[in-house]
């Protein structure tokens, strides 16, 4: 897509929607051409392509100006059909039989200037396979392999800047020879995570109801590991976006995108495109939690109904009207208390993904703080409430299941870690396998801070 193209496209083809699109439809195709052609990105053209698009976008949302469009684009679909009626073409416009001898002419001379043209050029070619193949150029292959040879040493330097084309990385990550597990890693990325360090522990799962999604009720030893204090936020993901890493443009439920938590995102979305950009952008080896190490973190180490006591109480966290808060969306994270272990909006605000199979209770759960990876596969469990769940639904053991697929305006996620396993990552093999913590997070991590 370029300016100049644009120019002489109809205003639904600049904003790739059809003719009868709704309003939702327009403005969301806007934004996301908007946020894909931006001129941090594309510079002078990026800046012509989203004006002739902003354009677009205003003349289509105004009735009275898209109504004047949408008939002429009807008066010229009229006047094409009426041109390419032969019938309504009269003798002199079809043309006289006498000019199709000029007309055969004409080809001809055409024919022998592309032959002329197609000879001389398989001449130049021809003399250029001479070359490459003459003593000269050989000397001059020989020349360039020595030269890279004398630069062996370079060769490190050399596979991290072809790492940082392919990984699209902006910023090395540095690791601190005296402890390989002290990480400093991009600003841009880093300083809009903040992870908190969990302590090993045991647990019970589940809860004493009798309900059978929330049973049996089994105590799981968890190892030690790393947990975002806050959800994941569209800024984070944007940047994501903006490295052509996500495919995905999420839309948002209102209030303050940046600072919001991402919503509208599928457990594929963050698992096939979106860790593996983190993983590769800062060294790291994140991942989405198990529901065990999800609801270890909830708990913040009590084994009450919720992690404050056994009663509801207000103004503690951001759900439906029940909570006393304001909200009708997502809040920015840190405007509720943090629980014990300082994990801010484990009880509301957006349900969170987990790795698990969504599975009925906990009898397929391994009992060591992994995933469950038998089973109901095809969904995985949401756990936490939102913005507009119930009293009930933010208790720690409350357990939803969604396809992996499926995209919700209400559903987000925070990540876990372990430590660093390899100094790069690509992105087919940043995401750890099941099995990725309860043996290794029993290893001490130091802080990991951003510089």
């Amino acid at each position: 897509m370029n300016g100049q193209n644009l120019l002489r496209r109809t205003h639904y083809q600049n904003l790739k929607v059809a003719e009868d699109a709704p309003v939702d439809v327009i403005r969301a195709a806007h934004k996301a051409l908007m946020a894909k052609y931006h001129p941090d990105r594309y510079g002078p053209e990026g800046e012509k392509i989203c004006k002739i698009v902003s354009e677009s976008f205003h003349v289509l949302m105004n009735p009275a100006t898209r109504e004047k469009h949408d008939q002429s684009i009807k008066d010229l679909k009229t006047q094409e059909a009426k041109d390419s009626d032969i019938s309504n073409y009269s003798l002199s416009r079809i043309g006289k039989l006498a000019q199709v001898p000029v007309y055969i002419g004409l080809l001809i001379s055409c024919h022998c200037v592309i032959r002329d043209f197609i000879s001389g050029l398989l001449v130049v070619f021809k003399r250029f396979l001479r070359f490459l193949i003459s003593p000269l150029a050989l000397l001059g292959y020989f020349a360039i392999v020595a030269g890279i040879g004398m630069k062996s040493f370079e060769e490190s330097q050399f596979l991290e800047d072809l790492l940082d084309k392919y990984l699209v990385r902006k910023d090395r990550a540095e690791i601190n020879s005296i402890d390989s597990l002290t990480v400093r890693t991009p600003q841009s990325i880093m300083e809009l995570i903040e992870l908190v360090e969990l302590p090993p522990g045991s647990f019970f799962i589940g809860s004493t109801d009798a309900n059978p999604d929330e049973n049996p009720y089994i105590e799981i030893e968890i190892g030690r590991f790393k947990m975002m204090s806050k959800e994941v936020t569209f800024e984070l993901w944007d940047k994501c976006v903006l490295d052509q890493a996500c495919n995905h443009i999420p839309q948002d439920n209102g209030g303050d995108r940046r600072s919001s938590p991402v919503v509208d995102v599928s457990y594929e979305d963050v698992t096939e495109d979106f860790i593996p950009w983190l993983s590769a952008q800062t060294e790291l080896v994140f991942y989405l939690p198990s529901e065990a190490q999800w609801e270890y973190a909830a708990k913040g180490g009590k084994q009450t109904k919720y992690y404050w006591g056994e009663q509801f109480g207000l103004n503690l966290a951001n759900c439906s009207t029940q909570c006393g808060d304001a909200y009708q969306y997502p809040s920015i994270g840190g405007e509720f208390p943090a629980n014990p272990f300082g994990l801010f909006d484990m009880a509301g605000n957006v349900w969170e993904m987990t790795s698990d199979c969504g599975n009925i209770g906990h009898r397929n759960n391994p009992g060591n703080g992994s995933p469950a990876s038998k089973g109901d596969c095809s969904r995985m469990i949401t756990k936490g409430g939102s913005f507009g769940s119930s009293q009930n639904d933010l208790r720690p053991a409350r357990r939803v299941r969604i396809e992996k697929d499926r995209r919700e305006r209400s559903i987000g996620f925070r990540l876990a870690l372990d430590y660093p396993r390899k100094k790069f990552y690509s992105p087919q093999n940043a995401t750890p396998s099941n099995d990725h913590c309860p043996v290794s997070c029993n290893n001490p991590i130091s802080s990991i801070s951003a510089v």
